[in-house]
């Protein structure tokens, strides 16, 4: 589980963003790989896409965060280096979305 990253809502430390949330999530990706391992890695809703009104966010809506500062820049770089191993290696991804209300979504499996 890969759940470390650096959080600091605002405009400074972008460097440090960078090393941290997206370096560290693909080193982890890249040395899980290696040993044949399994990953999951734990991002933030703010990677999500700003959907149009009474339409749910996903990876597919346009990326129109409310506020784009390092953090949110650097883990949407993540996951796009996450799903780029996905995708060219023996890798998993599998989302789950938990959201308030009756119930949750369901996750999303993509080998």
């Amino acid at each position: 589980v890969h759940a470390a990253g650096y959080v600091k809502i605002g405009w400074s430390d972008r460097e440090l963003h960078q090393a941290i949330n997206v370096a560290g999530a693909r080193n982890v990706a890249t040395a899980i790989h290696q040993q044949k391992g399994r990953l999951v890695h734990v991002s933030t809703v703010n990677t999500l896409g700003v959907a149009a009104p009474n339409q749910v966010a996903d990876e597919e809506s346009i990326k129109q965060p409310i506020l784009l500062c390092p953090y949110i820049e650097s883990k949407r770089t993540a996951e796009d280096e996450i799903r780029q191993l996905v995708s060219t290696r023996s890798l998993c991804s599998q989302r789950l979305c938990l959201a308030p209300g009756t119930g949750n979504l369901p996750p999303v499996r993509c080998c």
